[in-house]
């Protein structure tokens, strides 16, 4: 058990033994193995020889290995922390995480507990099985999240379920450190639909303002960024010097040249600025990689291995996964596939049948076959098209079984049509989870970019500093 634990003063990053463990001499599994193809030997002397570096070593073979295998249960934790660790409830399920401490590999449960008036939270720490280990009041560290928060992606058939890239990155911080204070700067063009070069200069100036008047700031997240397209360039770039080369030669108007000045002195000041490789292949690198100091985020998919779009492989020194599904849920749709809902129904037209079954609004059979006779009728010419809409207008209120549905679906690529709902008033195509609960049928059900292994580093990040103050 790791109750009492305590950090080490000198830390050996090179080996961590991961409690739940697998073996040295296992080369299928063994995350030593799977960095060695993420960083070859003669890099990692490069990479990972500071401090910086080597916690982003240790973070790697914990992120290969808890994406490859499953969390404990917390099967001893008392009951006012089951409440929140086994609860479906967004309210529940945003408030822990697990954290994996890089200078021994031990895994422990975060809880915050409640956010007090003083500007604190109290938090509880438990052991991977539920133990009881401490708790604390700790002033919650400051993210901030530079993104696109205007371009969108519907992800149900009827389109009332959009998210915007920014809100995406946003859960993934938030999730993975329920204790940060987030901050986003939307930095998207409102008519273009990608970030504005102008608004990202205009965010780091602010940023670094706000150091120098005193603020503190421990991380900033930056999903995004400008690929370097020259393929010949590509091949031979191994560091920030030889990007602000090619940018000032090639790319002289661009404010990226006017972005890296400021992105450094904001290293300088101790924030850490991390960025996503990029997902355009191997040696594809973004101009932003210019700025000395930066944290280079690339990733790896459900098999611990990297994933063939992460980019920057010369300069990404950190790895997280990168691969993701939506699911929806009887509380709404999860895009971090960590416990519960990350975005709610609530203000959707989905929101009146959450926690509800089919049979509260499914149409009954009298009622099913009068709308079935009003069909025959049209589809044989003795009702005109205004007289059936009318008269089949009464019905639009009830939810149909799909396969009773006069209509034809050939965008929904499923199987069986059996468990597939139709709601006529607001065209929305429903079905059920593992529990008979209804939910909305998805039409896209994964993603994947490093844009999504950014935040997730962050979040851990700025929790390892919270959590190294509250167990020192």
């Amino acid at each position: 058990m790791s109750q009492g634990i305590k950090l080490l003063n000198s830390v050996n990053f090179n080996y961590i033994n991961f409690k739940g463990g697998y073996k040295k001499s296992d080369k299928n599994t063994c995350p030593d193995i799977l960095m060695s193809k993420i960083c070859p030997d003669y890099l990692k002397s490069i990479f990972f020889s500071d401090d910086n570096g080597k916690e982003a070593w240790a973070m790697n073979l914990g992120a290969i290995y808890y994406t490859r295998n499953s969390m404990p249960v917390p099967d001893k934790a008392e009951d006012k922390d089951r409440e929140i660790l086994f609860s479906k409830k967004p309210e529940m399920t945003r408030r822990w995480t697990y954290w994996v401490n890089p200078k021994n590999g031990t895994v422990y449960i975060v809880i915050n507990k409640k956010d007090n008036e003083n500007g604190t939270k109290t938090v509880r720490i438990l052991d991977c099985d539920g133990s009881f280990i401490k708790e604390a009041d700790v002033f919650p560290k400051k993210i901030i999240q530079i993104d696109n928060f205007n371009s969108s992606e519907t992800i149900d058939y009827s389109s009332n379920i959009t998210f915007s890239h920014g809100e995406v990155v946003n859960q993934h911080i938030k999730r993975n450190n329920p204790l940060a204070d987030v901050e986003i700067i939307n930095v998207g063009d409102s008519k273009a639909g990608e970030i504005n070069g102008a608004l990202c200069k205009a965010a780091f100036k602010d940023i670094l303002s706000k150091l120098q008047n005193g603020e503190k700031i421990d991380v900033i997240n930056c999903s995004f960024g400008v690929d370097l397209e020259s393929e010949q360039d590509k091949d031979i770039i191994f560091s920030s010097e030889k990007v602000k080369e090619i940018l000032k030669q090639k790319f002289p108007n661009d404010a990226t040249n006017e972005i890296i000045p400021l992105i450094e002195e904001i290293i300088r000041s101790g924030t850490r600025v991390v960025f996503a490789a990029g997902n355009d292949g191997e040696n594809s690198v973004s101009l932003e990689f210019g700025a000395k100091g930066i944290d280079i985020v690339g990733a790896i998919n459900k098999d611990g291995n990297v994933c063939d779009f992460s980019s920057a492989r010369n300069f990404a020194k950190h790895y997280e996964k990168g691969e993701y599904n939506y699911n929806a849920q009887k509380y709404g749709i999860n895009v971090t596939e960590k416990p519960g809902a990350d975005f709610t129904y609530d203000g959707t037209p989905y929101e009146q049948f959450m926690g509800k079954k089919p049979e509260d609004f499914l149409i009954n059979e009298d009622e099913l076959e009068e709308y079935k006779k009003l069909n025959t009728l049209k589809e044989e010419g003795k009702l005109g098209r205004f007289e059936y809409n009318l008269k089949a207008a009464k019905y639009n209120n009830n939810l149909f079984c799909l396969k009773d549905y006069n209509g034809k679906f050939t965008n929904i690529k499923v199987d069986d049509f059996s468990n597939i709902y139709y709601y006529p008033k607001k065209s929305l195509l429903l079905t059920t989870d593992s529990d008979g609960f209804l939910i909305p049928l998805l039409k896209k059900q994964n993603y994947c970019g490093t844009s999504l292994s950014a935040p997730v580093r962050s979040a851990k990040i700025a929790l390892n500093e919270t959590m190294y103050e509250i167990l020192e």
